[in-house]
C-alpha cells in the first residue's frame, strides 16, 4: 500500500478500519494517492470511527476509549470528521459527506471532476 502503486483509473478506493492505525502524515501519503490514481469522477471512502465534531458535541465514551487504545498500539488514533475532511480536500477531494452509521462510522467523498488540484487535466 505504502510502495506499490494503487489501482489506476478504478472508479473507487476503500480504506475500512485502516486509516486509524497510521499517523497523519501516512494518511496524507495515502490519499494523495488515491486522488492521483483515480479516475476522473471516482470515489474514495473511507469506513471507520469517527467522532462527529460537526456540531460541537461529546464523543460517545467508546469513541475515546478507541482512541486511547489506538494511540498506545499505533501511530494513529480515531480521526474526527473534520480531521479527515482537512486531509481528504488537502488531497484534492471535494463533496465530502459524513453519512453516519453505527459508532459513527463511515463516509465518502469523490474526486475533484476533471481538473487536478494543479489545474491540469485528469488523464
Amino acid at each position: 500500500m505504502f510502495v506499490d502503486p494503487l489501482p489506476r483509473d478504478a472508479s473507487l478506493h476503500l480504506y475500512s478500519h485502516v486509516l486509524h492505525n497510521w499517523g497523519s502524515d501516512k494518511v496524507r501519503f495515502l490519499l494523495n494517492k488515491s486522488y492521483e490514481a483515480l479516475r476522473a469522477g471516482g470515489r474514495g471512502a473511507i469506513f471507520s470511527c469517527h467522532s462527529d465534531d460537526r456540531e460541537s458535541h461529546p464523543s460517545p465514551a467508546a469513541e475515546a476509549e478507541y482512541s486511547v487504545l489506538l494511540t498506545t498500539g499505533y501511530e494513529g488514533c480515531c480521526y474526527s470528521f473534520e480531521d479527515m475532511r482537512t486531509m481528504l480536500e488537502e488531497a484534492g477531494f471535494e463533496q465530502i459527506g459524513y453519512h453516519k452509521s453505527i459508532c459513527n462510522r463511515n463516509f465518502g467523498c469523490r474526486p475533484k471532476d476533471h481538473l487536478r488540484s494543479d489545474g491540469l487535466r485528469r488523464h
